[in-house]
């Protein structure tokens, strides 16, 4: 029978690892039904669909805070007992349904609570994101979470003032985006 240290042992496996290729992984593997759920979209309002048949799921013309014209939901609720969002479908005509903003219809400064609930649902149905950025500015931060689900890009943003002076500013929010990969990737070209 054959003695081998336990250094000697050690040392033999990471060369093995290092042979194959394989690196530890960090985060946890997400679930069978994390990797094969892809959106297409987001509900019933998929890639490539046309605004026709999106209005037959309930989108019309909206309005926004600035009068500007767009198609979408005017008063949803993605969290139970919480503010109420606005779904903003955008359309392009060669291609059809190719991103979704849902964003909050009031605009509420540092929605802390809005936005650690949205990040847990995300991760919770696709696991860790992609990638995180994180922005600090003297008065205000940014955060974007960033998920990759085969056709879809899924970014969750937050952002707060630090200083209640900027209550009046509309640009502090969160929001959920969805785009379809594909017109992502043209359009970066």
């Amino acid at each position: 029978m054959l003695y081998f240290h336990p250094m000697v042992l050690g040392l033999a496996a990471i060369g093995l690892i290092a042979q194959l290729g394989v690196e530890p992984s960090k985060k946890s593997p997400p679930s069978p039904t994390q990797v094969s759920h892809d959106p297409k979209g987001w509900q019933d309002f998929q890639w490539d669909m046309t605004q026709q048949r999106a209005g037959e799921f309930g989108a019309r013309k909206l309005l926004d805070g600035q009068n500007e014209e767009h198609f979408g939901l005017a008063d949803v609720n993605i969290l139970p007992g919480k503010k109420h969002f606005r779904v903003y479908l955008q359309f392009f005509s060669h291609i059809g349904l190719s991103g979704i903003l849902i964003k909050m219809k009031e605009h509420v400064i540092c929605a802390e609570e809005e936005y650690l609930t949205l990040l847990r649902d995300l991760r919770g149905k696709y696991g860790d994101e992609k990638e995180t950025k994180n922005l600090n500015y003297p008065n205000a931060f940014f955060l974007s979470h960033i998920w990759i689900v085969r056709t879809t890009k899924i970014t969750l943003h937050h952002s707060c003032s630090k200083s209640r002076k900027s209550s009046s500013n509309k640009s502090f929010l969160t929001s959920i985006h969805y785009e379809k990969r594909l017109f992502i990737e043209l359009r970066d070209r």
